[in-house]
């Protein structure tokens, strides 16, 4: 990485521990243990929507459909059915339950396949939760190594190492468990794995298989091929005389390309495609046994699609650019429910903007920006349309006076769509001038999953924050560190603090005191 810089002075905590190997192995199997306590005390410990134990379990006993005999609180299914049964549910008749008709889930296998040996120990008794706990505790350990690709500061990499593993979305997703959110942490963990072969080991057979496990778990993750790909053959094509910044002159087009052919790590991305393949070819046979298709994991068949009470979410069917204007504002704007009853401030469950529930990814805007005057410009843009955003929200519900609703709606978003031009020009100077990728690959990341989540039906529904833009937080959170910087000043450490406050706010309001119904006050809203 061009980003590593030498630690100037050793910390406290290396001082205490010694050694730098002893250092790192106590930090990880510490932030291991940590996560594992934190998220299994503030969790549900439990969850109803089991349908991963549900299908490792329909495995093990021979098929790829569930039946109630082999399931769990099958009553929850989500179910993608037939032809034959779809056209009965597009007549608004309710097809016979799962065993009289193959039921199948909509989610790809990886989950069940992890929790296959568990199953097979305990069966249907294997808590789900537990699982997923354990597994983003494995993620800090993956998310620690990675920090230590950005900075040789061991304080430093404690405290990003905070940041995304309690001062995000990740901490209310992993601790949940339930069937969509552990989908979402383990593809993180994957894609988290691939980061770490990528950026740490140089490994692009490890990286491969962390990509294919990530696709295995959550198709639109399949996108991080292109982070592999910059990161380990776009250097050797920018470098002076690569094909890239060629002049050509009396070379021609031919022999470009055979520079090209030769500039190009053929062997990294082999070892890539050997890695990956193996998770795509089960992912074919895995849709086209069950449904005849082998880009249909489910979804195309999925019940819900086709009930006449749902036609008004699928009205353009499952993408379409009209769906922007569900996403964008849920990505962006939708802010916390202010009530004039305690405790005033609840998590809104149809979604949080992404900055509100991690306001240190803002910083992801200025990673590679140099010019003073364009980070005054857009630091002072962003700050005005989030604090407009958080006014208009608290004044609605808190009645603070009258709104100017034009105003807000016509220019708040504005700031973060020249955040992301200013990151993305950026990065493209960075990659072209200093032959520096870390930022254009992931944006280059980033984009694609974004776009394919604006345009589908849904937003993730219940939830905290924004969960479909998981598969691309590992890639933000890249960004937020390279803008950050090595060295965190106080703004840094006290925007990282806000992000934990937020989110031990929401884990606090959900699990614990709504849960339980405390002083009898209403905690969050999800409905």
């Amino acid at each position: 990485m061009d980003d590593v810089l030498t630690e100037r002075r050793p910390s406290f905590i290396r001082r205490f521990l010694g050694d730098r190997p002893t250092v790192i192995a106590v930090l990880t199997a510490g932030f291991f243990a940590l996560t594992f306590a934190v998220y299994w005390i503030t969790g549900p410990q439990d969850t109803p929507y089991v349908h991963h134990v549900n299908q490792a379990n329909a495995f093990l006993h021979g098929r790829l459909d569930i039946v109630s005999q082999y399931a769990k609180n099958a009553n929850l299914l989500e179910r993608a059915l037939e032809d034959e049964q779809i056209e009965l549910v597009k007549q608004g008749i309710t097809p016979p339950p799962c065993g009289e008709v193959k039921c199948y889930l909509t989610h790809p296998p990886m989950p069940a396949i992890i929790l296959l040996p568990l199953v097979a120990i305990s069966g249907l008794e294997v808590n789900q939760a537990l699982v997923s706990v354990f597994l983003a505790a494995l993620t800090a350990a993956l998310v620690y190594r990675v920090t230590g690709a950005m900075t040789q500061d061991i304080r430093t990499q404690v405290l990003f190492t905070v940041l995304f593993m309690f001062g995000t979305i990740f901490w209310y997703t992993a601790a949940n468990g339930g069937v969509w959110f552990i989908s979402h942490s383990i593809a993180v963990m994957f894609l988290f794995l691939a980061i770490y072969a990528t950026l740490v080991l140089k490994n692009p057979l490890l990286a491969g298989i962390g990509l294919g496990a990530a696709f295995l778990t959550r198709n639109d993750a399949a996108w991080a091929i292109i982070f592999l790909v910059i990161m380990f053959s776009g250097r050797e094509l920018l470098r002076p005389g690569g094909p890239v910044n060629s002049t050509g002159g009396q070379a021609g087009a031919s022999q470009r390309l055979a520079r090209l052919a030769r500039r190009v790590n053929l062997k990294a991305l082999v070892l890539i495609a050997v890695g990956t393949l193996p998770f795509v070819l089960f992912s074919f046979w895995f849709n086209y046994a069950r449904f005849g298709d082998i880009l249909d994991s489910g979804y195309m068949h999925s019940e819900q699609n086709y009930q006449p009470q749902l036609s008004y979410l699928y009205v353009n069917g499952l993408f379409d650019i009209s769906y922007l204007h569900r996403n964008v504002p849920v990505a962006f704007e939708r802010a916390p429910l202010f009530t004039t009853e305690p405790p005033y401030v609840i998590p809104y469950g149809y979604g949080m903007a992404i900055w509100m529930t991690t306001p240190a990814f803002l910083y992801a805007f200025f990673a590679g920006v140099k010019d003073k005057r364009i980070i005054a410009a857009l630091g002072i843009g962003l700050a005005a349309a989030t604090s407009a955003i958080l006014w208009t929200a608290a004044s609605l519900g808190w009645d603070l006076g009258p709104l100017d609703a034009d105003l807000t709606s016509s220019w708040q978003f504005m700031p973060f769509w020249a955040g992301i031009a200013v990151g993305i020009g950026a990065a493209v100077w960075l990659a072209i001038k200093e032959r520096e990728l870390l930022a254009i690959a992931c944006w280059a990341t980033i984009v694609p999953i974004a776009l394919g989540n604006f345009v589908f039906a849904g937003w993730g529904q219940v939830q905290f924050g924004y969960r479909y833009a998981l598969e691309f937080y590992p890639f933000l959170f890249l960004l937020t560190m390279k803008g950050m910087g090595t060295e965190l000043k106080w703004h840094h450490m006290l925007v990282i603090a806000l992000s934990v406050v937020v989110n031990l706010w929401a884990m606090l309001w959900i699990y614990e005191f709504g849960a339980h119904m405390t002083n009898g006050w209403k905690w969050y809203e999800f409905f």
